[in-house]
C-alpha cells in the first residue's frame, strides 16, 4: 500500500472510529487492542492513536507513513522523543491529531 493510501486509512480511522491516548488502539470496553491477537469475528479497534492508525499494514509501508508524519510536524515534535510521546501529551487532542494527518497528505501530494 502506499505512503499516501496509508495515511488516508488512518485519517478515516481517526476522523470515523475515534482516537485514543495510551495505547495504539482500544476495544470499546477502553481495553488495549492487540493486533497481533485479532481473531475471526473480532470487530476491530474503536479507537485509535497517531500511529496506532496506521497499523496493520506492511511494516516498511507503515514505517515511510510514520516517517512522514514526524516529519510533518516538524518543530512541533520538540520536546517529544517519538510519536507516541507527542499524541499522548495531556494536551493534545484528536483535531490536532486529525490536523497532522491532513497535513502530511497535502505533503505527500504535493511531491506527487
Amino acid at each position: 500500500m502506499s505512503v499516501i493510501a496509508i495515511l488516508m486509512q488512518g485519517l478515516v480511522r481517526l476522523r470515523e472510529i475515534g482516537w485514543t491516548q495510551g495505547a495504539y488502539a482500544r476495544h470499546a470496553n477502553g481495553r488495549m487492542y492487540r493486533f497481533d491477537w485479532r481473531k475471526e469475528g473480532d470487530p476491530g479497534p474503536a479507537s485509535f492513536s497517531a500511529q496506532g492508525a496506521i497499523c496493520g499494514n506492511d511494516v516498511l509501508d507503515m514505517m515511510h507513513a510514520r516517517d512522514r508524519l514526524w516529519r510533518t510536524l516538524g518543530a512541533r515534535q520538540a520536546g517529544f522523543c517519538s510519536m507516541a510521546a507527542w499524541n499522548d501529551a495531556p494536551e493534545r487532542t484528536r483535531a490536532e491529531v486529525v490536523a497532522l494527518y491532513e497535513e502530511a497528505i497535502r505533503a505527500v501530494e504535493a511531491t506527487a
